[in-house]
Order: structure tokens, then C-alpha cells, then sequence
């Protein structure tokens, strides 16, 4: 559908920051600079000459064992996966949707047909007759994403000399509690040199602190803080033509470790959950790719993605008390399941599990922190926060593993919590006199669970990103229940539990950043509580900002 290119002659040379880049070089008239160096404010020279193309010799071919040649040509995936709308060829792939200006229905009629926007193709990706799934292949140069600075050569360089224990950490430690990257794929993808320099420098970054040789984890502090400022500054701009790389190197910049703990929204966590949503949206992930043209391989990495974002946006909407970027209808990736992963490591079936806490915790979002839902019966709400309790203990039943890893595990335990006390304290909060009966000795029940499971833990490994919230939320909903129960019969057996989980947090801070939150809350609610009561709460030495940075730069050898 594109516009036929206008002739250019060869006299007309690239000058050397084009050709370097290999992009079209273009020169308004009169002007005395090209296009590329006018946005860039730098001098257009022409003195490089042309890039000669290496070319194998001849009798490299003839002369080759004839078995190693089979295997070295058995690539023929390459034309095979020309379909794939992850190319990395100069072209970005971008879903055209159903309701703007450029109807699918209408562009599947018309076919290859010239449009109005020069450069840009059309592409039909299934042949269903009810809703056409198209999308628009436009240059990447055109979309101006990328600075002249991304250069993966300078991200390999800043984790030199531990480059390979950097990655074989991050799929020992990260990877295997975080299944985003597939291992073949990703090397495959840094020999071919089409690895981003985004998702490189995240994936250093997010191992750093697990490498066994804390002398050179300290050693190279500043390089680690160089590469999360590049991410940081980078990603923002490569967003504006995102591939599924940026959406990975956004996930894993999202679970960065914080330099300092303040505050659940750490930085701007809701900000890059929303563009992080806004990325998939555009590349189509929202979309059910079974059935697409295009490799397996892609349509497995999409589903994964998706749900991926999708576990994301409700556990940070549910911590910062946010409205989800995403609903039902808005969505048609299926169900989840081992098949759309091709590496079976510890942290798969966890994930599984978690995509359908996630559900019901989706259901809990829309039921109970909507503005409109905050206006339902009291009895209405009961029938519908047990039904969702049901749900919680039936996942844990029938799919939670009954030995696995303590890294996954111990997150997906604490999620399971976390919504459990949170879909107790939201019917609480509809009728206190009249749901607290029902529902304390259940409630009771999760946190002495989850106070046993935490009890002398010794994990300083990855921990999903919303952890941090989740450890925070189940104090606030422990202490919610002990400041009702305290003119109650079962007061004193909250207050046991509140006093068993604040000395679990208290140990677990020492070995993991995770806790440190969840425990200035605790504090802080203790010690307003103290002066409400008058002193029947023992007084706690309530953790500041202060002490934790200093503590911080004291661990980082400032």
C-alpha cells in the first residue's frame, strides 16, 4: 500500500552520520545540512566512503564438511520468519486497531493498495471474516524513537569483567522466579546483534545484587547507577516505536531494586505501569495471536507478555489504589499455560498460579474500589466477598505446588495473602458490627498461616515488585482487625498475631530490602495507636527515611 519510492541518485552520497546509521539521508532544499543532523544540531560531513560488505570466500562453501554445512543452513527459519512482526529490520509494527481513521474492514478489501502515509504497509495477520486483524509497518527512522547514544557495545562494556556471571545470575535468580526472557532465544538474539541496548543494561541491572562476589557488586556500584539512569532516561523515547523488547526491559525496570524506600509508588511506578500498558496495546498484545501469520515462537512471547502486563496492572492498581488500566472486555488473550513456554523453569507453574489469584483479584478491584461499588448493601457485599474467599482457598488447594523453590514461592504465598485480608477488610468496611463475627476467625486463620510460612524464612533472593506493597497491605489489614477486636473477646488473639508478624518482618528486613516498607507502616501505625490508647500497645522504635538511607549508602559503600 505504500507510496513508490522516489528516485534517488547514487550521486547523491549519505553523509557519514547516515551512513554509520544506515538511514535515509534527506536534504531539503538549499539547506546545508541533511534532516538527521539538523534534528541532532551536529555538523553534516561527507568524508567516509562506503561500507564494504564482507562476503564469505568461495571455497569456504565448496570445501566444507558437508554436515556442518546442512546445519550451518538449517537457519531456514529466516525466510520462514519473515511473517513475524518482530523483525528488528529498520520496520516497527504497530496494531491499527477498529476505531480510527484507519479501518481494518475497509484496508482488508482494498488490499495492497498506495495509502496517503508514505512508507507505511499494511499487514492482514488472520483471515478471520468477522474482525480483521491488521497492522501498520512503518519505518522506525520515521518515528524518530532512538537517540544516537544506544549503543549495545557501551552497555556490555559498563558490566565488563562480569558479564557472564551477570547473566547466568539473572536466569538462575531472576528468570527463574520471573519468567520473561527465553534463555535460547536471548542468546541467539545478543550473537545476532539484535538484542536492545534497553533490555540488556535492565537485565544487568536487575542481577546485580545477586551476584555471588559482593566485593565487585560494591566495586562496581556507579556502573550499575550509570545503567539504571540510562534505562530510566532511554526507555521514555524508545516507547515511541516499542517492540516487544521494550516492553520486557520496562517490566524488568519496573522490578529495579529502589535506592531508597519512601513510599509503595516508587518512583513513578504508576506512570510506567500506564505507558507500560499503552506499549502492549499498540503492539497488539491485547489481542489473541492464535491463528496469526506469524511463528510460534512470536505467538507464545505475546501470550506470555500479556499476562505478564496484566498481573502487573492489578497487583500495583490494588497497592496504590489506583484504577486498573485494564478491563474484561477490552482483552481476548486465552488462558495461560505451560505449553506458551519453552523453558521449564521453577518459576512457570508459580506464575500460572498467580495469573489466576490475579483474576479473582481483578473481580475484588471492580467489586469493591470502584467509586460506584462503595454504595452496595452490606449483605450484598458479604455474598460476594465470600464467594471470592471460596475462590482464593480453592486455587490454593487444587493448583499451589506443595514443594517448590522458597524465591517464587515465597511471593505467590504472600500475594495469596495479601488478597485474601484484602477481600476480608473490604466487607468488613461495608458493616463492621455486622460482618466482623463472620469473618474474624477467618481472617485470623490467613495471617497465623502466613505468620507460620514466614517464621524463620531465610530467602534473600528476587521477590516480585508488588511484594514490597503486599507486606505493607497485610500489616494494615492485621492491624485493621486488632483495632476493631480490642474491645472483643479475640482481641488478645490479634494482637499476638500483629506482634508475631511485625518480628518476622523485623528479621526478614535484615536480609532483604523487601520488608523495610511494610515495617515503617507498621511502626507508625503502632506508635499512633500507643498514643490513642494510652500505652497498651508496646512502644516501637518507628524505622525513618534517615535511618534507611543511611543504612543504604552504608550497605553500597558511600
Amino acid at each position: 500500500m505504500a507510496e513508490t519510492r522516489k528516485y534517488r541518485s547514487r550521486k547523491s552520497r549519505p553523509c557519514d552520520f547516515c551512513r554509520r546509521r544506515r538511514m535515509a539521508c534527506l536534504r531539503k532544499e538549499k539547506a546545508d545540512k541533511c534532516e538527521g543532523c539538523c534534528l541532532r544540531n551536529q555538523s553534516c560531513t561527507y568524508t567516509m566512503g562506503p561500507i564494504k560488505k564482507k562476503r564469505p570466500d568461495s571455497w569456504k562453501v565448496e570445501t566444507a564438511n558437508p554436515c556442518i554445512f546442512r546445519l550451518e543452513r538449517r537457519p531456514d527459519v529466516a525466510p520462514a520468519e519473515n511473517n513475524a512482526l518482530e523483525l528488528h529490520n529498520g520496520k516497527t509494527s504497530l496494531f491499527v486497531g477498529f476505531s480510527g481513521d484507519r479501518d481494518p474492514w475497509l484496508l482488508r478489501r482494498i488490499g495492497e493498495a498506495a495509502g496517503a502515509d508514505s512508507g507505511t504497509t499494511y499487514l492482514l495477520k488472520n483471515t478471520s471474516t468477522q474482525t480483521p486483524i491488521v497492522f501498520a509497518m512503518h519505518p522506525t527512522e520515521y518515528l524518530e524513537p532512538r537517540p544516537g547514544c544506544y549503543e549495545v557495545d557501551a552497555v556490555r562494556e559498563a558490566a565488563k569483567p562480569v558479564e557472564d556471571s551477570l547473566l547466568e545470575t539473572y536466569f538462575s535468580v531472576v528468570n527463574s522466579s520471573y519468567p520473561i526472557m527465553n534463555r535460547s532465544v536471548f542468546y541467539e538474539e545478543l550473537r545476532n546483534g539484535t538484542i536492545s541496548a534497553t533490555l540488556l543494561a535492565s537485565m544487568y541491572v536487575v542481577a546485580y545484587p545477586f551476584l555471588p562476589d559482593k566485593s565487585v557488586v560494591e566495586k562496581k556500584a556507579a556502573d550499575w547507577f550509570k545503567l539504571s539512569d540510562f534505562t530510566a532516561r532511554a526507555l521514555p523515547l524508545e516507547q515511541g516505536a516499542s517492540t516487544m523488547q521494550t516492553v520486557q526491559a520496562t517490566l524488568l525496570k519496573l522490578h529495579e531494586r529502589p535506592m531508597i524506600i519512601r513510599d509503595a509508588n516508587f518512583p513513578r511506578h504508576w506512570v510506567q505501569t500506564a505507558s507500560l500498558v499503552a506499549s502492549a496495546q499498540e503492539l497488539g498484545l491485547h489481542i489473541d495471536p492464535v491463528g496469526w501469520d506469524i511463528p510460534w515462537r512470536e505467538i507464545a512471547m505475546r501470550r506470555r507478555l500479556w499476562w505478564l502486563i496484566y498481573v502487573h496492572d492489578k497487583w500495583e492498581s490494588l497497592g496504590l489504589s489506583r484504577p486498573s488500566h485494564i478491563h474484561s472486555d477490552d482483552f481476548s488473550v486465552g488462558e495461560i499455560s505451560e505449553s506458551d513456554y519453552e523453558d521449564t523453569v521453577p518459576g512457570v507453574r508459580m506464575f500460572l498460579v498467580m495469573v489466576r489469584l490475579t483474576k479473582v483479584l481483578s473481580e475484588l478491584l471492580t467489586r469493591f474500589y470502584t467509586v460506584k461499588a462503595l454504595q452496595r448493601p452490606a449483605e450484598e457485599s458479604m455474598a460476594i466477598g465470600v464467594e471470592l474467599l471460596n475462590r482464593i482457598d480453592a486455587i490454593d488447594t487444587m493448583y499451589f505446588p506443595v514443594a517448590s523453590p522458597a524465591g517464587p514461592m515465597a511471593s505467590l504465598v504472600l500475594a495469596k495473602t495479601t488478597l485474601a485480608l484484602s477481600c476480608c477488610r473490604s466487607i468488613l468496611y461495608t458493616d463492621t458490627d455486622a460482618c466482623y463475627a463472620s469473618l474474624s476467625s477467618r481472617a485470623l486463620n490467613y495471617c497465623s498461616e502466613f505468620n507460620v510460612f514466614l517464621t524463620g524464612l531465610q530467602f534473600d533472593g528476587f521477590w516480585w515488585c508488588y511484594s514490597q506493597m503486599n507486606f505493607s497491605i497485610v500489616g494494615t489489614c492485621m492491624v485493621a482487625f486488632y483495632v476493631i477486636a480490642q474491645c472483643k473477646v479475640d482481641g488478645e488473639a490479634w494482637k499476638s498475631q500483629v506482634e508475631c508478624y511485625r518480628n518476622n518482618l523485623s528479621a526478614l528486613a535484615k536480609q532483604t530490602h523487601v520488608t523495610q516498607l511494610a515495617l515503617m507502616r507498621l511502626d507508625a501505625l503502632y506508635e499512633r495507636i500507643r498514643k490513642r490508647t494510652g500505652g497498651n500497645v508496646p512502644k516501637r522504635v518507628v524505622a525513618t527515611d534517615e535511618d534507611l538511607f543511611g543504612e543504604w549508602l552504608a550497605n553500597n559503600g558511600f
